[in-house]
């Protein structure tokens, strides 16, 4: 597990809590995280409640974030390349079939992007904030 201990996070933090804040952004389960730490999921909850715990496990959890979505953008360059070779195959069903792909990639992304515009223009016409991210729920047990 690679680890988010850095010097612009909070020192107010304990090394426990920071433990919890590591294994709750790598996608563990308050009980989960209480298991391997032998303590009560109440305490993780108890500590999960305190706005420092809060906004540095937002932190940790919008740099993983960000990471994947850098490593997922590489992969996909990389299957579109592959995409692109597949339209010069020597075979006729594979070149149809990456055409086929194409287009439906095309398609969807050309969906989501219109969804994107226009979803901007409505909130540029009806002077919506920014969406915030909703406060995590210690009761949902994440």
């Amino acid at each position: 597990m690679s680890s988010y201990f850095t010097d612009d996070f909070p020192e107010d933090l304990t090394v426990e809590e920071w433990v919890m804040i590591e294994w709750i952004s790598s996608g563990y389960t308050y009980y989960e995280v209480a298991i391997t730490m032998g303590i009560s999921s109440k305490t993780i909850q108890r500590h999960a409640r305190k706005p420092i715990f809060k906004k540095a496990l937002a932190d940790v959890r919008a740099r993983r974030t960000e990471e994947t979505m850098g490593r997922l953008s590489k992969l996909v360059r990389d299957a579109n390349d592959v995409l692109a070779a597949s339209l010069e195959d020597e075979s006729p069903a594979i070149r149809l079939r990456a055409a086929e792909m194409v287009l439906k990639n095309y398609r969807n992304y050309k969906s989501d992007y219109d969804v994107d515009q226009r979803l901007t223009r409505l909130e540029e016409i009806h002077s919506v904030p920014a969406p915030i991210e909703p406060e995590d729920d210690p009761s949902d047990l994440r």
